[in-house]
Order: C-alpha cells, then sequence, then structure tokens
C-alpha cells in the first residue's frame, strides 16, 4: 500500500504529472490501494470480528464493495484502452482531444463499476460473506471473458490501424523520393502525415504497456475467481486456495512495481528527492 501511496500522490499534487495517461494509471493504483483496505478489513472481521459485524446487512454490504472494487480494477483497464482507441482512430475529431471525453471515460468506469455489481446485493449469504455461486459466475464472466475480449478487439484495431498508417506513409515516401522544397513543406498538412504522427513510439509503447498490465491482472485474478465457482460444487484444497490468494496480491504488487517502471519521469524525481533531500 506504501508504494500505492508513493505512485498517487506526485501525479496528484505536482502539476507536471498531470498527464492523461499518468491520471489514468494513479487512478488504477488508487483502486489497488482500495482493494488492499477493503481485502484487509473483510480478513479482519472473519478472523477477529466474525460474531460481532457479520450480520445480514454488513455481509451484503463487504460482499458488495469486494466485487464492486474488483470490477473497477478491471473496467480501468479497459476504459484506458477505450480513451486510447478514439483519440488515435478518430483524431481528426476535435472531441476526443479534449478533456471532456477524457471525464467521460473516467467517469463512465467508476459509474459503470458501481452499478453492475449492486446484483450481488440479491445474493444470499453464508456466516462468512463468501459469494453465491452465482455471483462468483457473474464476476467470473464480466472480469476473465466480458473485459478481456473487449480490451483485446480495441487493441488489435489500433495496432491494425497503426500499421496500415505506417504501410501508407512508406508507400507515400517510395512515390516522393526526389521532391521540390515546396512540395516536401505541403506534405505537413497531408492526412497521411498527420495519421502517422498519432501513432508514434509513445502511444505504442503506452499500448503495450496497458496491454501488459490488464494481462498481469488477468492472470493473477483470473485463476483464484474461475476456482471460486467449482468450491461450491467440489471440495477444493485450501492450500491450493491459498496459493491462488498469494498469487493474486503478488500480481498486484507486480502492477504496481510496473507503473514505476513505465513512468521515467516520475521515477526520476522520486530517486532525486530520496536519494538527495526534499
Amino acid at each position: 500500500m506504501f508504494l500505492c501511496f508513493l505512485y498517487c500522490i506526485p501525479i496528484i499534487c505536482i502539476k507536471r504529472f498531470h498527464h492523461r495517461i499518468y491520471i489514468f494509471t494513479s487512478n488504477i493504483c488508487l483502486i489497488i490501494l482500495c482493494f488492499g483496505i477493503i481485502h484487509i478489513i473483510y480478513l479482519t472481521t472473519l478472523f477477529y470480528c466474525e460474531g460481532i459485524i457479520f450480520t445480514n446487512f454488513t455481509c451484503k454490504l463487504i460482499i458488495y464493495l469486494r466485487v464492486m472494487i474488483t470490477f473497477q480494477l478491471a473496467f480501468a483497464f479497459l476504459m484506458v484502452s477505450i480513451y486510447r482507441f478514439a483519440y488515435v482512430i478518430y483524431h481528426s475529431k476535435r472531441f476526443f482531444k479534449t478533456k471532456k471525453w477524457f471525464l467521460i471515460c473516467f467517469a463512465s468506469q467508476w459509474l459503470i463499476g458501481f452499478l453492475l455489481p449492486l446484483v450481488s446485493l440479491l445474493a444470499k449469504n453464508d456466516s462468512k460473506c463468501h459469494y453465491s455461486q452465482w455471483v462468483s459466475i457473474y464476476m467470473m464472466i464480466v472480469i476473465v471473458v466480458l473485459c478481456p475480449i473487449i480490451t483485446l478487439v480495441v487493441n488489435i484495431r489500433i495496432f491494425h490501424f497503426g500499421h496500415t498508417s505506417f504501410r501508407r506513409l512508406q508507400s507515400h515516401h517510395m512515390s516522393n523520393r526526389i521532391e521540390p522544397i515546396s512540395r516536401i513543406v505541403s506534405n505537413r498538412t497531408n492526412p497521411i502525415i498527420q495519421t502517422r504522427s498519432r501513432i508514434n513510439r509513445r502511444d505504442i509503447r503506452q499500448l503495450k504497456h496497458t496491454i501488459y498490465m490488464f494481462l498481469m491482472f488477468l492472470i493473477g485474478w483470473g485463476p483464484i475467481y474461475t476456482l471460486k465457482i467449482f468450491m461450491h460444487n467440489a471440495n477444493v484444497s485450501t492450500s491450493l486456495l491459498g496459493f491462488f490468494f498469494v498469487w493474486a496480491q503478488l500480481s498486484l504488487v507486480c502492477l504496481v512495481i510496473n507503473m514505476f517502471v513505465f513512468n521515467q519521469e516520475l521515477r526520476k524525481y522520486l530517486t532525486k528527492k530520496i536519494f538527495l533531500g526534499f
């Protein structure tokens, strides 16, 4: 949790870090922080305050919060891809470059993440506030099936657009190897050049990083949500469940570390502050 604070605070407080992609990643980091807090509260009450706190109302609230924060994390990755998709594919549309589009993506993620888990309030609870089987299936469909498919389709579309734009640019250069100066100057306004300028190395790097982070989350949490479905109909080893739970937690730690690795500007700033003093 300390790493999450360390990542989020400079981005929130320092203006030069207010890039949209950094805000998206700090949003993911903030959700991971909330995820850890909610599960720490749940596990603490499960082992120490079960008889006092676990009423029907508190069970429904805890289940909702656990489902909600997991959905928020999955949709946070999805919204980054959707934002980049519209920004790159529809680069000629002024709206998708505005702060309004950024805020719509940001707000949509939180709104959908709050609304979809509401169905978990209809589930029956046991004495330890475990998920019902249909809630586990519902979570697996959204997290392991729906979000990855949409993310995959969106990112394939972006890479395909970038690849075809690059090929068009190459053929354009091959057909115009020797040009007068006036022609070169006029190419600055050429739509092919403008398209290619939107698919630069930084865009590709950000896309690869987003896909890598989402796969890390999926590989980390997919097995445990799949396993929870079979827990209702079969005996699952406690050690196996514990292994996948630790595996899932490690994936979150790796996600936060990966954010520091990706954000070179923030990493250099923190290194300078830590070793040279505030």
